[in-house]
């Protein structure tokens, strides 16, 4: 069976410090507001179980696992936040609410590591 949610991990490391409130605020503006790219210095690799992303100024690399590569690879082809809900729900056994709450995580997260830019 398929997990429910996804994983972002940096070395077990998890960052996710906003209310329920903030949440709710920030997911409106990137839903209705925010288009985002992958800059040039993060190379990918979408794998059959997962998605690996090495920033190439850092150094770092990032492991996502089935569901975070599938919304990767959906944010990449330029996807609505919407689009990209309404397909993880359809592919994997998990809540409109649960998809939308990690999507806003993943995509706050792969910001904040610069991983992703808002497109201008």
């Amino acid at each position: 069976m398929p997990p429910n949610r996804f994983e972002f991990t940096i070395y077990s490391t998890r960052l996710w410090p906003y209310s329920l409130f903030q949440q709710i605020f920030l997911y409106s503006i990137i839903t209705k507001y925010m288009k985002l790219k992958v800059p040039d210095h993060t190379l990918t690799r979408v794998l059959e179980d997962g998605t690996i992303a090495l920033d190439t100024k850092s150094g770092q690399y990032y492991v996502l696992n089935e569901v975070g590569g599938r919304i990767w690879v959906l944010l990449t082809e330029g996807q609505s936040v919407e689009s990209i809900v309404t397909t993880i729900v359809s592919e994997f056994d998990v809540s409109q609410e649960q998809v939308r709450h990690d999507l806003l995580q993943l995509t706050n997260q792969l910001e904040q590591r610069g991983l992703l830019v808002p497109e201008e």
